[in-house]
């Protein structure tokens, strides 16, 4: 069929925002979500008569490639802050900054975090470009950050994050990630 583009997600469509914000120079966006369980056994019977789900978390990663207010003369990079990208930039309100200060993080709060496919429009349509969220992870708190600089490459700051709630971004289906009884639509 001539005209049907591909509703693929990649990393030239694809989008990461903190708190709304988007994170410019991002990569390596990775998240896992786990769910524990215990097997049931009863006395007189040597298979597992099921198994219970007993804990459910959420953790991942991902890369900000490092930039200075220098970058472009006079501009600054699409969709990103023209003062650089330091920790303390990363975020509304500077989250990301003051979960990883010492003497802030008492008083840090969290922030979330959604992936969104960018459709591309060409210059003959007519419709406008939307963004389709695809999936948002809710209350993320930094647990780690790394750095890697090497002669021929390019400065990279890798975060670890955990998070409460994970789940795809589909309102039409019943079956919204929950916990403790609230949904990802809940928290927001």
């Amino acid at each position: 069929m001539a005209g049907v583009k591909p509703g693929f997600i990649h990393g030239a469509n694809a989008r990461v925002k903190l708190d709304g914000k988007t994170l410019a120079y991002c990569t390596d966006l990775n998240y896992t979500i786990d769910m524990a369980t215990v097997p049931i056994e009863a006395i007189g019977s040597y298979e597992v008569k099921a198994y219970e789900p007993i804990a459910y978390s959420v953790s991942g990663s991902f890369s900000v490639i490092r930039y200075t207010k220098y970058l472009v003369a006079g501009g600054s990079p699409t969709k990103g802050a023209a003062s650089g990208n330091p920790s303390a930039a990363l975020g509304d309100s500077n989250k990301v900054g003051t979960q990883l200060n010492p003497g802030q993080v008492l008083s840090s709060t969290t922030f979330d975090m959604e992936i969104f496919q960018v459709n591309s429009v060409t210059a003959s349509d007519t419709v406008t470009s939307d963004d389709n969220s695809v999936f948002e992870l809710k209350d993320c708190r930094v647990t780690r950050r790394t750095s890697s600089l090497n002669k021929r490459g390019v400065m990279v700051d890798s975060y670890t994050f955990v998070a409460i709630l994970g789940g795809d971004k589909d309102v039409d289906t019943a079956a919204l990630v929950s916990a403790s009884g609230s949904t990802i639509q809940d928290l927001s």
